[in-house]
């Protein structure tokens, strides 16, 4: 495995663990979203929803390779 695809991996890999962690704990309405796109090497960890009737967007975290 190349470089490249090593850190890709390991960023999925991280990422992930903190959107499952997010989801142990879930506000009513928000999702959590971890976004990869391999193509372009970008990586969002999101979350999206309705909270006391306000619109929720939270981006987390962005990592672009």
């Amino acid at each position: 495995m190349d470089k490249l695809a090593t850190y890709r991996e390991a960023i999925k890999r991280a990422i992930n663990r903190y959107v499952e962690i997010d989801r142990r704990y879930p506000t009513p309405g928000v999702e959590s979203y971890l976004i990869a796109d391999e193509a372009g090497d970008d990586y969002i960890w999101l979350s999206l929803g309705w909270k006391d009737g306000r619109r929720v967007n939270n981006e987390h975290l962005f990592v672009r390779i």
